[in-house]
């Protein structure tokens, strides 16, 4: 491979954000925290050239 040429997939600082925002029915549901920590990591798997975000609103 040319030394010139970046890898942007696998470069973690050169990684653009993914901003997910869910809003909940019920914040105080004890799983809310869990079931959106799991809907991050599956879209990370799905979009590996962004960093995926999950804010609760």
């Amino acid at each position: 491979m040319n030394y010139f040429i970046i890898d942007e997939i696998r470069e973690d600082n050169i990684k653009k954000v993914l901003k997910l925002y869910f809003k909940a029915k019920d914040k105080n549901y004890y799983l809310t925290r869990d079931i959106l920590s799991f809907l991050v990591s599956e879209i990370q798997l799905l979009y590996p050239q962004y960093k995926c975000m999950g804010i609760l609103i």
